[in-house]
């Protein structure tokens, strides 16, 4: 069997990616142990540098695309992907032979279902959750509020008011 100290939480170190100044920024303040240059074309080379070229254990991707690709530059042997978007593009190319060499994982998620979503209202009932809100728009608006999206200017969500 497993040991009851397999299951102890430990601590995690959070690499994360910003595109600017003011994402570098955010995630430092929600927590980011580190944070790398997603614009530098070698940023996975800045997170083997930060795991002293052992890699991480898990990543969890919102964009898909060439960042996908990246990502298993940066992934340990025996890590996991958890990809939940493909904003960038929804096919990718993959080198198979590292990905089971190294027994790695990729994961997708869509992240929708009855239980995680009461969860997800029990915390935001409870303020446990502390949302990152950009900018609030008027519906007459909501051309302006995706502009932004695409320009990829915003820090958090948008919100769209009826």
């Amino acid at each position: 069997g497993t040991h009851p100290d397999a299951a102890r939480p430990m601590k995690a170190h959070v690499i994360s990616t910003a595109s600017s100044d003011a994402k570098n920024s955010l995630a430092r303040e929600l927590g980011a142990d580190y944070v790398v240059d997603s614009t530098d074309a070698h940023w996975p080379s800045a997170v083997r540098k930060l795991t002293n070229k052992r890699g991480v254990d898990l990543v969890v991707e919102h964009v898909g695309g060439d960042v996908l690709v990246k990502c298993f530059d940066c992934l340990a042997r025996s890590g996991t992907i958890v990809t939940c978007g493909a904003t960038a593009c929804r096919e990718v190319k993959l080198n198979l032979w590292p990905i089971f060499v190294k027994q790695q994982r990729l994961i997708g998620s869509y992240g929708r279902n009855r239980a995680d979503i009461q969860a997800t209202l029990e915390w935001a009932a409870a303020g446990k959750l502390a949302p990152v809100i950009d900018a609030i728009y008027p519906l007459a608006e909501a051309p302006a509020a995706f502009a932004k999206l695409r320009a990829r200017e915003v820090l958090g969500k948008v919100l769209i008011t009826p």
